[in-house]
């Protein structure tokens, strides 16, 4: 079985009479027999599913979140995340001091929503996520910025009209 140990401390405040809320925190998280690829029959074998149960990893970083009502009919999140990730035991004495498989060192989303008139909102939101490496297939994943937006109108009590649109400059990510 995996086994983990974390300390995380952090702070909460909120500004603007308590419309608007801020939340940090730092983290160190160290995993004990993580699961990944068998190098024998993993992702350049014959069952990409093979995974053996070895190793150790730290994961250590911090998180920020704002989110609230910046204007009566404005709200807004935001969130921030930094993962310092590396593998600190491994059979393979030459992953020692890599990154943990597909963990981005920065992430960062943002959402915001304006509340028209008669029922209606306008939405949009960002997503960054930071470059990726999964060394044991040999795979690097660039980097990328997702952009959806979306209309809402309340109809009636129980009805409503909903238009997405996700992806919305057709980047291409992994």
């Amino acid at each position: 079985p995996e086994r983990a140990q974390q300390y995380e401390v952090g702070a909460k405040s909120e500004w603007l009479d308590g419309r608007l809320q801020l939340t940090g925190a730092f983290f160190n998280i160290v995993k004990q027999n993580v699961l990944r690829p068998d190098p024998v029959f993993g992702p350049t074998g014959n069952n990409t599913n093979a995974v053996l149960a070895v190793g150790e990893i730290r994961n250590r970083g911090l998180e920020i979140d704002l989110a609230g009502a910046v204007l009566p009919r404005w709200n807004l999140a935001f969130n921030y995340a930094y993962l310092d990730s590396s593998i600190t035991d491994d059979p393979v004495r030459a992953l020692v001091g890599a990154r943990m498989p597909n963990a981005p060192p920065h992430a960062l989303g943002l959402f915001t929503r304006v509340d028209l008139v008669k029922g209606a909102a306008l939405s949009g939101s960002v997503q960054h996520v930071g470059d990726r490496v999964e060394p044991f297939a040999g795979i690097a994943a660039p980097s990328y910025t997702v952009v959806d937006m979306q209309y809402f109108q309340q109809l009636t009590p129980i009805a409503r009209l909903l238009v997405r649109c996700e992806n919305l400059f057709d980047v291409r990510y992994a």
